[in-house]
């Protein structure tokens, strides 16, 4: 990075001995997401923010489709869970296959069936469950599609058969850039990774804002210090891309 005078290498995702933080271990980019999505709920449920077009007050719990159970899919569906009641996983694949059930998938018999090495198409369905190829599953009904795979997954073949209100971009270039205003029309909110993913690479700031951390011997200290800084950037994030959002809803449809 060429910052002038002050010229420096920035060196992202360091190993523990150079540095770097244990990412992986302390669900980083997981928590990131699931507090930026939070705080897009909270704001959703209250009143005046612009368009009931896009409130999200469904009965009962929010379901969600999580497109993706790679680490990125299921370690945002154990921390979504962990921190909210009110939110149920109804939905989740994997590159060959998908299981879809209304009344919610236990994610962790399911993460455990992965670390062995299974997938989704063995995964032993419970009541009320159906299998589906991985672009069936984001037909199914649901109030959030969180997508953690592939690139363009939404796109102008398939948006017009979207049953969600919220699109979730936990993997970069999720949906056709093409496309996002017709999701607008909608009545869909599209939060994009620039807003949604952005805990790792904060993260990885972190890691060069405290270049000695090797040598610190307080890992529950720094922990606890890059999961604030993380968890604060996330809320404060969600809240100007909605207060934006909430201002272009409004020209939009006045």
């Amino acid at each position: 990075t060429d910052t002038g005078k002050w010229r420096k290498v920035f060196a992202a995702s360091r190993s523990l001995k150079d540095g770097g933080l244990p990412h992986r271990e302390w669900r980083l980019s997981a928590q990131g997401m699931a507090e930026n999505l939070l705080t897009f709920l909270r704001l959703l449920k209250k009143p005046g923010h612009g368009s009931d077009k896009f409130s999200i007050r469904p009965e009962g719990k929010i379901r969600i489709i999580i497109h993706g159970s790679g680490f990125i899919g299921l370690t945002s569906a154990e921390v979504l869970l962990d921190r909210e009641k009110d939110i149920r996983v109804c939905g989740i694949s994997d590159e060959a296959a998908a299981v879809y059930n209304p009344q919610g998938i236990d994610i962790q018999s399911l993460a455990e069936w992965k670390q062995k090495g299974k997938t989704i198409d063995d995964y032993p369905l419970s009541a009320g469950a159906i299998r589906l190829s991985p672009q069936e599953l984001i037909r199914q009904e649901a109030d959030i599609l969180l997508t953690a795979s592939v690139a363009e997954l939404v796109n102008s073949g398939n948006f017009q058969e979207l049953k969600v209100m919220v699109i979730f971009e936990a993997a970069d270039i999720s949906v056709e850039e093409k496309i996002i205003a017709r999701l607008q029309e909608n009545g869909i909110l599209y939060i994009p990774g620039l807003v949604a993913n952005g805990a790792g690479a904060y993260a990885a700031f972190e890691e060069d804002l405290h270049s000695q951390a090797a040598e610190i011997k307080d890992w529950g200290f720094l922990k606890s210090h890059v999961e604030s800084k993380i968890l604060g950037n996330a809320r404060f994030l969600a809240w100007v891309f909605f207060k934006l959002f909430s201002l272009l809803v409004r020209d939009f449809f006045s």
